[in-house]
């Protein structure tokens, strides 16, 4: 899967690891993304100077969606990019215990099934408005009671941000249903 990646120096131990949202998706096949992740700014804020002084460094790994992240488990994207996360913490000395990840929608989507399929990958999520309610009918499996209540069982430290007004995905079937299980 391509990804962009912001090198925050020699070192430096910390990754956080971005799933975009389906619009920032790829565009007839470029393969590039970029225009969509400044834009949006979902990307680059990991790579600011307010959240690198917040963290004290952190390299980011900012994912692309070949397609739409709901295709993760139909195309194997949950473990190539389990592979290529851990390619860059070997690469980058980076502390695996000091990997985060976050996605937003379809991002945060993906966030999940992250979580889900790679339970103890990461010390910590911020998913944010999830679009769990929409996956099945996009191509993707809604993820199931269970798989959410396996989350719980790995040490991850988990943040969900979504409005109660969300308009693009229901609050009560995303974020507050992970919430309550």
């Amino acid at each position: 899967i391509d990804y962009q990646f912001y090198n925050a120096g020699q070192g430096v131990d910390k990754l956080v690891v971005w799933f975009h949202g389906n619009g920032e998706g790829d565009l007839l096949g470029s393969r590039n993304n970029v225009a969509q992740m400044l834009a949006n700014r979902g990307t680059v804020a990991w790579a600011s100077e307010e959240f690198q002084n917040i963290l004290g460094g952190a390299h980011v790994m900012a994912f692309q969606a070949p397609d739409t992240w709901y295709y993760a488990q139909r195309d194997g994207l949950l473990d190539i990019a389990a592979n290529e996360i851990n390619a860059v913490i070997r690469q980058y000395g980076i502390d695996p215990k000091k990997v985060v990840v976050s996605g937003c929608s379809a991002g945060g989507y993906m966030t999940t099934r992250m979580l889900i399929a790679h339970p103890n990958m990461f010390a910590a999520a911020m998913i944010n408005c999830p679009a769990l309610d929409v996956a099945t009918a996009r191509g993707g499996q809604t993820p199931t009671d269970e798989e959410l209540a396996s989350i719980k069982a790995s040490d991850t430290k988990i943040w969900l941000v979504q409005g109660v007004t969300d308009a693009s995905v229901a609050t009560d079937q995303c974020s507050r249903r992970m919430f309550n299980i």
